[in-house]
């Protein structure tokens, strides 16, 4: 097999589910993986799943590779990650919980060490651009100038506590590799007991900002191959919406400075494939938000940046060749 992605440990058992028991809404883009498969051959693209990786690493118990057939019904094709080409895309060993950063370090490790060994020839992207998509990277790209909002990280709830309470602010709390708005909450003085059993070393805490629009912009090799605009998102907690990310989304043309500023991230990070999310503000302009690796979505169907053929064929130019 040639092209293996490394995908979240749910992954098989939504997929199982949204074709037996024709369920939707289960997070999974069969275009996304169908137009893979085309591209590389259904003989030589496949996944691993995270959870099974971590148990090859901690336990030596070989984790299982899996193909598509032609219906896209997943199947075991021995037991092996090597390959020539390896995606980390999704790190959660267990359907319930996102990584920590030990998991993601412990995993990219295992995959550099294998392709010191030469069992992998090529990984997209590298241990640190994808340690990157940890949102606390957001504090080092604070001290090198970068334009963020105000971030904060606190090891336990009596530092959060002690500093919500000083600054007598609301702000936002956020998962560091978080994503769809889940475990995105406003924290101030008045709800702090809500936060008192959170993992709070696994969440950074963010200035609130008064956002109109957000800007994604998605590259491959410095190339800007995307992009697009979402408007009136609205929040995790909005009445009604828990969870929902119901927003708007249009193509958009970025401006020169957008896509330089980006561009300068990328490499700073180290990453091949991969897309910066901008915000801008009624009063203050443009601040950079996150930085997403090769998991970023590249959208389906009619979507305004749907580039999921795109992406596989530049991928099978440049390593498969």
């Amino acid at each position: 097999m040639d092209v293996k992605v490394l995908t979240s440990q749910g992954y098989l058992e939504r997929i199982i589910k949204t074709i037996d028991e024709k369920k939707e809404n289960l997070g999974i883009n069969f275009e996304r993986s169908g137009l893979f498969r085309e591209i590389f051959g259904g003989e030589n693209y496949g996944f691993v799943l995270a959870g099974d990786l971590q148990k090859e690493i901690r336990k030596g118990i070989k984790a299982p590779a899996y193909k598509f057939d032609n219906q896209m019904y997943p199947h075991s094709d021995g037991q092996s990650i090597g390959c020539k080409l390896f995606l980390p895309s999704a790190f959660s060993t267990n359907s319930k919980e996102f990584p920590s950063r030990e998991e993601v370090e412990e995993i990219m490790d295992y995959l550099e060490f294998n392709k010191q060994k030469g069992n992998i020839e090529n990984i997209i992207n590298s241990k640190r651009g994808t340690l990157f998509e940890d949102k606390l990277s957001i504090m080092e790209l604070q001290k090198k100038g970068f334009r963020t909002p105000k971030s904060y990280h606190f090891q336990n709830f009596k530092e959060l506590k002690k500093f919500v309470k000083e600054k007598n602010q609301e702000y936002i709390i956020k998962h560091r590799f978080g994503q769809e708005g889940i475990q995105l909450e406003r924290i101030n003085p008045n709800n702090l007991a809500y936060f008192e059993n959170w993992k709070i070393q696994d969440f950074i805490v963010q200035k609130k900002l008064n956002t109109t629009d957000e800007k994604r912009l998605i590259f491959f090799d410095n190339e800007l191959i995307a992009s697009r605009i979402i408007i009136d998102r609205s929040s995790p907690w909005e009445k009604g919406k828990p969870n929902k990310r119901i927003s708007k989304t249009y193509t958009y043309s970025p401006t020169i400075e957008e896509i330089n500023d980006s561009i300068k991230i990328l490499k700073y990070s180290d990453t091949t494939i991969g897309c910066i999310d901008w915000v801008e503000t009624k009063n203050n302009g443009r601040y950079y938000m996150e930085i997403n690796g090769f998991g970023t979505g590249y959208g389906k169907g009619t979507h305004p940046y749907n580039v999921n053929k795109l992406v596989a064929q530049k991928l099978k130019e440049k390593y498969l060749k």
